[in-house]
């Protein structure tokens, strides 16, 4: 089996800038720089004949090269919900999102049900988990609240980056956090 999604992969430049911002949040579990990606469908579990098949639909993707910014943080959900999810923003783009509806039409065609929730561009920073108990979660007083991080941030504005392929990738789940691997590159016209 495998556990599969599509996504931008990030330049350098970004990674390392938006690593410098992760921090500071008392309980997030920070994702790792070289894991930052701009998700455009995940996928989860198939098998290798649907893989297959996936990886044909999105050859057939045919798009143009753009240039995205990494613009402003939030929060899913938003406030004023407990946040689970802090995120960097991405600028919109209708060649983005003209990409991610080509990618959402050939995962549907392979036999996948079609996303329920509407499709926002971001790039997952963190993840904050659930406390189920009254008591602060565990190293609450090192950091600061999500409310803050998010004002504190909120001027996020990297510069331009040049998007050329996006990619199948296969993730790999341990206790040490996940293993990303591309399994297939498509080149953006």
């Amino acid at each position: 089996m495998h556990r599969l999604f599509v996504a931008i992969d990030l330049p350098d430049a970004a990674r390392n800038a938006l690593a410098a911002v992760c921090r500071e949040v008392a309980g997030a579990r920070w994702t790792r720089p070289d894991h930052l990606h701009l998700t455009l469908r995940f996928i989860g579990d198939c098998d290798d004949e649907a893989a297959g098949r996936i990886k044909a639909a999105l050859a057939t993707i045919n798009a143009p090269s753009m240039q995205l910014v990494v613009r402003g943080v939030g929060a899913f959900p938003p406030p004023p919900r407990p946040p689970r999810i802090l995120w960097a923003g991405v600028a919109p783009d209708p060649a983005l999102f003209a990409l991610q509806q080509q990618v959402e039409r050939a995962i549907n065609d392979c036999g996948f049900a079609p996303e329920t929730r509407k499709w926002q561009p971001h790039i997952t920073l963190a993840r904050i988990p659930v406390t189920r108990h009254k008591r602060p979660a565990r190293n609450a007083s090192s950091g600061t609240n999500p409310a803050t991080w998010l004002q504190l941030h909120a001027a996020v504005n990297l510069p331009p980056f040049e998007v050329r392929h996006f990619h199948l990738f296969q993730s790999e789940l341990s206790p040490r956090g996940p293993t990303h691997t591309i399994l297939q590159s498509v080149p953006l016209s």
